[in-house]
């Protein structure tokens, strides 16, 4: 943490000088606030969906109907937490010239700008659908690594796959 006009602020965990425009894939941790298992639970090494977690997951599918350069790849919506591999396609009519995010300056099309929709996509739909849902639904921000190998991709997307049966062996296993 460092200081800014005397306050404390938290570093960006983003990679600095990094466009997040750029075409690649991304695998992508966003977790629900405080934790908390809003989507469902595991049974048997099984993903079982709560109606939260089924709006999770019905936002998830919607997003390259809304960025049409967004590809998904693997995903899976766990009790707390999602994990997805999300491709970003090389985008011709980004004209822009800015790559990186600016601190309230989203970029068009960014992984962030993608995310940040997502994360208000399915907290406006669950506040629609439940007059007692939680205020907050998610962990600010989001976690992301940007995928460089066919090694890497393969061991995240085989992690993913495995997750529920390894839930409970889990860094963000609560019960």
């Amino acid at each position: 943490m460092s200081l800014f006009q005397n306050k404390y602020r938290n570093e960006s965990i983003r990679l600095p000088n990094y466009d997040y425009t750029s075409p690649g894939y991304y695998f992508v941790t966003i977790c629900a606030d405080n934790r908390n298992n809003y989507f469902g639970s595991i049974e048997d090494g099984v993903m079982q969906l709560s109606e939260f977690g089924k709006i999770a997951e019905f936002c998830w599918v919607e997003i390259p109907n809304h960025f049409k350069h967004a590809v998904l790849d693997e995903y899976i919506i766990m009790p707390n937490h999602i994990h997805a591999i999300l491709i970003l396609m090389d985008r011709k009519e980004n004209s822009s010239g800015q790559a990186q995010e600016a601190f309230g300056k989203p970029v068009v099309g960014s992984l962030g700008t993608i995310l940040r929709s997502y994360k208000s996509a399915v907290t406006k739909m669950i506040h629609e659908k439940d007059i007692d849902s939680p205020k907050k639904i998610w962990q600010k921000g989001y976690y992301d690594r940007i995928l460089r190998s066919e090694k890497g991709l393969f061991n995240v997307r085989r992690y993913i796959n495995h997750n529920p049966k390894n839930w409970i062996k889990d860094k963000l296993f609560i019960k």
